[in-house]
């Protein structure tokens, strides 16, 4: 199902960070980016750890990322 409220950024080859948005309630996202080859992508979901996806072209109409399940496990506080 889509995940609303993900925080997604773009990041060129050398670290840049050329975008972020959000994602609406049905999942989707609309970044505007500067020409360029390729990103990567970096979804970040709270309480989970984040999902890149690399090397997707910036002419990309469509990107579908499929979040990482695995929980942020936090030490206990004593």
């Amino acid at each position: 199902s889509a995940a609303s409220n993900i925080v997604v950024t773009a990041v060129d080859r050398s670290g840049r960070i050329l975008g972020r948005t959000v994602s609406a309630t049905n999942g989707s996202f609309t970044m505007l980016l500067p020409p360029t080859s390729h990103v990567s992508l970096r979804a970040v979901r709270l309480g989970y750890v984040p999902t890149v996806v690399a090397d997707v072209p910036v002419d990309s109409a469509r990107v579908r990322i499929v979040l990482n399940g695995e929980p942020i496990v936090l030490s206990a506080i004593r």
